[in-house]
Parts: C-alpha cells; structure tokens; sequence
C-alpha cells in the first residue's frame, strides 16, 4: 500500500468511529500541477533474505483514487477553491536524522539518550517513538516489529514537562489516547498531548505550544537494541492562495 497524503489524508489509524466525511480536494488548480513523488526501496526490501528478490512490478502498478459526487450547483462551487481553501490538518515531521542507533550494551546498561530540538515551532498533538529490531542494513528494518520505548520524557527549558517511565505507562497512553491496534499491526511508542488522540478524525483535540520553549528535549530508553526514529505530529494550516499555490504553515 503506497498513501499518498493530501491534506484530508488519514494516517495510522486516526479515524475514529464517527460517520463524518474527511472533506475534499479542490483538483481543479488552472495551469497549476500537483505534482506527487514516490521514492521506492529495492526490490529485496521485502524479502527475509537478499538473494531472493521478488519480480519487478514495472507495468504492473496502478493509482486508485475516490471522487466525490456532487450536484451541479455544488460541482461548481468546489471545484476551484483558489483563494478560499484553508483547513488544519497534521503534519508528521521527523526529528531525528534518519534511523538512531541504541546499542546492546546501552540497553544493558539503562541508558537514556537525548535528542534536542531548538527554537521549535507549532503545537505538537502527540510524539511517536517508531522504533525496530536493528538489523545490518536499512532493508531488514521492518514496520511489523515495531518495539517500544519503556521511557520517554519532554524536558522543555530544564523543566519535565510530561513523563512515561514505565513500559506499563507507555501502554496506558496509547489505550487511553484511542490506539488499539490489531496485533498484526502493533502501535508505536507514543506520548499524546491531545485529548484521545486515536479517536477523532479531522477536529482539533488540543495540543502542546513548544513554540514558547526555546529548547524541547526528548528523552528516550529502550528495553533492547533497537533502530528508532523521533517523529512529532503537529497541527498545520494548509491553504490555496490565488494563484494556485498550496501552502502549509505551523504558526
């Protein structure tokens, strides 16, 4: 499955069990393109070991996408949104470069690592913590061993904001945030900031401002060796100007 994340976009398992629509895409931009870019992985990527690599899929994809139906009268009104389109939404920024390494010896040993973000933006709704077996090259890492955290930790400006230093903490929050995934598809570690963050679709849930911090510290242990990944969700306003162009800001 390849989501392609326009601005009405769910992801992981935000959706919530309410009948509301999540709105529509105003295509329709004149000689303006959007334009969608997909970065694919090798083709043994899915494979257990590297001398069995699967066939190529060259001619063999397809894009599915959903179009709303609509009366004439509302066609019309929706299909050019220029200059009036302006919703908030998420936006899923990683922190971290790439994937971290936490050694054996650090896990034996309890550490905790730090990652400091300075000057940040924007109100963060939730931190999520993925974090996989390691394995020897990025290829191994799989989505479907996700491991969590048995610590995390906000500290902004020397002061704790919010702690979870216990793996039976960790699995609270995710229970009372809404995330109870199946277990063929387990949930990341995850600090939430919002009120039941799983459990509502496109509404804002409230969130923490690290827009008055200087410096927002993120403080994590795991339980072995792990490849992890900081990744924060944060409220955005996306609009269309105009001219066509879509913009996105945190403030």
């Amino acid at each position: 499955m390849i989501p392609l994340l326009l601005p009405n976009s769910q992801y992981m398992a935000r959706n919530g069990h309410d009948t509301r629509g999540f709105g529509v895409w105003p295509a329709f931009l004149g000689q303006n393109r959007l334009e969608i870019q997909l970065t694919l992985n090798t083709s043994n990527y899915t494979s257990a070991s590297n001398s069995d690599a699967p066939a190529t899929i060259a001619g063999k994809c397809s894009l599915l996408y959903h179009q709303v139906e609509m009366t004439a009268e509302n066609l019309q009104k929706y299909s050019d949104l220029r200059g009036n389109y302006s919703i908030i939404n998420r936006r899923f920024t990683e922190l971290t470069n790439d994937w971290q390494h936490y050694t054996a010896a650090q896990a034996s040993a309890a550490e905790v690592v730090r990652w400091t973000a300075s000057q940040p933006q924007g109100v963060c709704s939730e931190i999520m913590v993925i974090a996989v077996a390691t394995g020897a090259t990025a290829d191994r890492y799989s989505a479907h061993t996700f491991v969590k955290p048995d610590l995390i930790r906000v500290v902004a400006d020397s002061v704790t904001q919010k702690e979870l230093d216990g793996a039976h903490k960790i699995n609270c929050e995710l229970w009372s945030s809404g995330f109870s995934p199946p277990a063929d598809f387990p949930s990341p570690g995850r600090m939430c900031f919002g009120c039941h963050c799983g459990e509502v679709s496109h509404c804002y849930n409230g969130g923490y401002a690290m827009t008055l911090a200087s410096n927002v510290s993120f403080e994590i242990r795991f339980p072995s060796e792990v490849r992890w990944k900081l990744v924060v969700v944060q409220y955005q306003r996306t609009t269309i100007d105009r001219l066509g162009r879509v913009e996105s800001t945190l403030e």
